[in-house]
């Protein structure tokens, strides 16, 4: 492998223990594992994927895969999310998160990670009536979608926050979201969305 495509990646070409193990091998192993953990789940044997997706972030991590171990981090906190452990679920996502913006702009995967972790975080936090971290959870979310260009779902962020402040009776900011929100739907052609971003 290349050390462009490695930097792509953000995979370094030894692992992390020095003790000169074969990379390729580990990432092999962290492969089979994340598939197994994906086929246990599809099976509806979530302890089994729970454990074979906690195998491979470990092994991703021995070699500095942030992708991998990042994607692992994601689905265990579906895993905790879907079995109610919302605190769990949160510090699962804030991991990957954290993962993905080690990536940063050298790999559109990186970033894509990072902002789904974000609308996750925050609508976990809407439903557990964190009202003020969920505002802030959506901002961070909609620059990112606007970073990539991603104008329909900024506005859907830009949506949610305006209700938001309309719930903690901030009017004036919610009527400037959106309105915000209904001109970026109206620009990306979304037909219904803009009447509902009119709704009080």
């Amino acid at each position: 492998m290349s050390s462009y495509s490695s930097n792509l990646s953000g995979v370094s070409e030894r692992s992390d223990s020095g003790n000169g193990e074969d990379v390729s091998a580990i990432r092999r192993s962290a492969e089979s594992l994340e598939t197994l953990g994906y086929h246990y789940h599809m099976q509806n044997q979530f302890e089994d994927s729970r454990n074979m997706y906690q195998q491979a972030k470990e092994q991703f991590k021995k070699i500095g895969d942030r992708q991998g171990a990042g994607n692992c981090l994601e689905r265990l906190g579906n895993y905790y999310n879907m079995a109610d452990q919302y605190e769990d679920a949160k510090d699962m996502y804030q991991q990957a998160k954290e993962q993905f913006e080690e990536i940063g702009d050298r790999q559109g995967a990186g970033r894509q990670g990072v902002v789904e972790c974000l609308q996750t975080l925050a609508r976990m936090c809407n439903w557990g009536s964190q009202y003020s971290e969920a505002k802030d959870l959506y901002q961070q979310a909609r620059e990112q979608f606007e970073k990539i260009g991603d104008r329909r779902e900024a506005a859907e962020c830009l949506r949610i926050r305006g209700l938001l402040c309309q719930s903690g009776k901030e009017y004036g900011d919610a009527r400037d979201m959106l309105q915000q929100a209904k001109s970026y739907f109206e620009e990306v052609g979304d037909g219904e969305r803009p009447a509902e971003c009119l709704e009080t």
